[in-house]
């Protein structure tokens, strides 16, 4: 059976932060879900590798998935192959230096469900002192809760005002299909 979520994790440079990521992802729970880590072409890859590699040695109940990209795709190509290689119905993305709180998959997946037609979810995401584990910041993209329907228009407004990827879950079969660029800006 498929995943419900795809939690997919464009790793470049960092593999020091991606271990600490990938430990709070494989202690989630409450929903169906695997783990896809990106590499893009960077010089750290060996030791992205190692760190993945270990992890999923690790947990052999949990499918982690470590690819890599064959050059340097940038900030738009790298999400656009995480989107062509995720399998969940959902993909939720996670900066390769930011954390899952316990809990987190099991909430977004109740949203999930209670949500057929749900395009894009966003949660709040928070800035921590790692050392005293308290907050520093906390961040929302709305004041209120909001549910956006599936569709090119949902895809198309949020891919282009994405600031933070921590959390950012999209219906992974549209975003393929969604142009991210104006064609304005493009050559």
């Amino acid at each position: 059976m498929p995943p419900l979520i795809t939690v997919a994790i464009p790793a470049d440079n960092r593999p020091e932060e991606l271990s600490a990521l990938l430990d709070a992802v494989q202690a989630q729970e409450g929903v169906r879900f695997d783990v896809l880590v990106v590499e893009d072409a960077s010089p750290r890859q060996a030791e992205i590798r190692a760190v993945v590699e270990g992890t999923a040695a690790r947990r052999s109940d949990l499918r982690i998935r470590f690819v890599t990209n064959e050059r340097h795709l940038g900030f738009d190509g790298h999400l656009r192959r995480i989107f062509d290689l995720s399998e969940g119905e959902l993909t939720l993305l996670m900066g390769d230096d930011d954390l899952l709180r316990p809990g987190t998959l099991g909430r977004v997946g109740q949203v999930i469900d209670s949500q057929p037609n749900l395009g894009v979810g966003l949660r709040p995401y928070e800035s921590v002192d790692y050392a005293t584990d308290q907050r520093i910041e906390l961040f929302r993209y709305f004041h209120e809760d909001r549910h956006f329907p599936a569709g090119a228009r949902t895809m198309r407004t949020f891919f282009r005002r994405c600031v933070s990827i921590a959390g950012f879950t999209i219906q992974t079969g549209s975003a393929p299909r969604t142009p991210t660029l104006d064609s304005r800006y493009t050559q």
